[in-house]
């Protein structure tokens, strides 16, 4: 990530005809998503993965591949996909419990007498609080973490490198300010 051009970033899927077919193609997969679920969004995190992985292992210049081999864009797509919902799962397991334990309150309050407020019932307010404000951190955490694993599983044309932390760290430290960048990008 030496070479940080943000400008080149955002414009190379319009700089040429065949680059604007290609984000074409991408669009409409993204567009698919919203009918068929999950499928046509895992094909275009396996399209990102080939686009990165020309830059990262190939050291080809950024550019928009033509959009062929559904297989392999689904197989790429998939192993993004797993390392996000291995980095993702106690985010997911965090929530099921906040929720669920906020839908037990009016539970508690038709079961409980009207007139006490046991310790239980008070329990239920603070504890999904106090267990979200550790999940806000670990989601920033993993949002910002999250690309440099994704991006040493690319490099190493390997799923279990995306979860080896101690090759992937001193990438991500060496080049914390950009990591950083791309997390405020994508979050805006």
């Amino acid at each position: 990530m030496n070479n940080f051009n943000l400008t080149e970033i955002l414009y190379f899927p319009l700089r040429d005809s065949e680059a604007r077919r290609q984000f074409l193609y991408v669009s409409i997969a993204m567009l698919a998503g919203f009918i068929i679920p999950l499928l046509p969004m895992i094909a275009v995190m396996g399209y990102a993965a080939q686009i990165a992985a020309g830059i990262i292992r190939d050291g080809k210049t950024l550019h928009m591949p033509p959009w062929k081999d559904l297989g392999k864009l689904l197989s790429e797509g998939f192993r993004l996909y797993g390392v996000q919902l291995a980095f993702g799962a106690p985010l997911i397991i965090g929530m099921l419990f906040f929720w669920g334990s906020y839908m037990l309150i009016p539970i508690a309050f038709i079961s409980e007498d009207p007139n006490s407020f046991t310790p239980g019932t008070l329990a239920l307010f603070f504890v999904p609080m106090l267990c979200m404000f550790p999940m806000m951190i670990y989601g920033v955490a993993v949002g910002i973490l999250l690309p440099v694993a994704e991006c040493h599983m690319l490099a190493k044309d390997e799923f279990r490198a995306g979860f080896r932390v101690k090759e992937w760290w001193p990438i991500f430290r060496a080049n914390l300010g950009q990591f950083l960048l791309v997390y405020v990008i994508i979050m805006v």
